[in-house]
């Protein structure tokens, strides 16, 4: 069965959508080339990179590259990792791998890309912990290669490369034309291989987690201290507003520290279920924060 054009997926029209509404201009002038080993640092949402021969990142380095970067590679070209690669973008502005004649992103070509057009993107077996995130890999050769199982894929979109989408340790992933993939390696697989289970972790889970699990106490412990601290606020503001009375009983027995007293006991009571009220609301804000991260 022939796979569907990447210009069909309703997953890439969406987010070629969003990439035009937040980056497009891209002509072919306006560009940075870039070969060998790349910087600390690269650069996202301002000029596309053309790849002029092969950029990598070195052994025993980490190289990051921020959301929005797109890379236009010319032929025989392709991105070698030997190091650690941290390239994670967002939904809005994901990092793209593409053909110099892709006319989505170099509007002035005059060819068009083709299955083919560069190397792709080939992670060798020291460079384990490499994460790509929200990635976009179109008409290369063999779209991502790894040599290593340690690396983490969250998830990335593949289309119109030449032979494969993604081959990791010698195996194919049936990977969907145009749609969206995540790879990670498990637990158990992580054991077999002796190595640390942070590498496949996702990096931000800790922190996810000890946000989540604060957020749930306050919104519970919240939510118990509001009910408590209301009922304890009836009982003193029922006692404060007989202590108020006007009539001839509670005239001549309620002194004013008794009627101070009483008011002074209503409003603690009420701000401390105000108090509680907040700390739940703020807990169940951090809670669903913690679910777009």
């Amino acid at each position: 069965m022939k796979c569907p054009s990447r210009t069909t997926s309703p997953y890439y029209i969406l987010w070629t959508l969003l990439m035009t509404l937040s980056t497009v201009t891209v002509k072919a002038l306006e560009v940075d080339t870039l070969s060998g080993p790349l910087p600390k640092t690269v650069a996202g949402g301002k000029k596309p990179y053309l790849v002029v021969s092969d950029i990598e990142v070195p052994f025993g380095k980490t190289v990051t590259i921020e959301p929005g970067a797109v890379f236009l590679f010319q032929n025989f070209t392709g991105f070698q990792i030997q190091g650690q690669l941290i390239a994670e973008g967002t939904m809005e502005k994901p990092i793209v791998f593409t053909s110099e004649f892709d006319g989505t992103y170099s509007r002035d070509t005059t060819q068009v890309a083709n299955p083919f057009d560069w190397n792709g993107v080939y992670i060798h077996k020291d460079a384990f912990g490499s994460r790509l995130k929200h990635c976009m890999i179109f008409y290369s050769v063999y779209g991502i290669r790894s040599d290593t199982r340690l690396i983490r894929i969250d998830p990335c979109i593949f289309a119109d490369n030449g032979k494969f989408h993604l081959t990791i340790a010698d195996s194919l992933h049936p990977v969907e034309q145009g749609k969206p993939y995540a790879y990670a390696l498990t637990t158990r697989d992580a054991k077999a291989e002796g190595v640390s289970i942070k590498l496949i972790d996702d990096p931000k889970a800790v922190k996810r987690n000890v946000f989540r699990y604060t957020s749930a106490l306050l919104l519970a412990g919240g939510a118990v201290a509001a009910v408590y601290g209301y009922n304890q606020y009836q009982d003193s503001r029922d006692d404060f507003e007989a202590k108020s009375s006007d009539d001839f009983e509670n005239l001549n027995t309620c002194t004013k520290k008794e009627w101070e007293e009483a008011r002074r006991e209503k409003q603690l009571d009420m701000a401390l279920t105000g108090s509680c009220i907040g700390l739940s609301v703020i807990g169940a804000v951090g809670f669903v924060w913690t679910f777009t991260f």
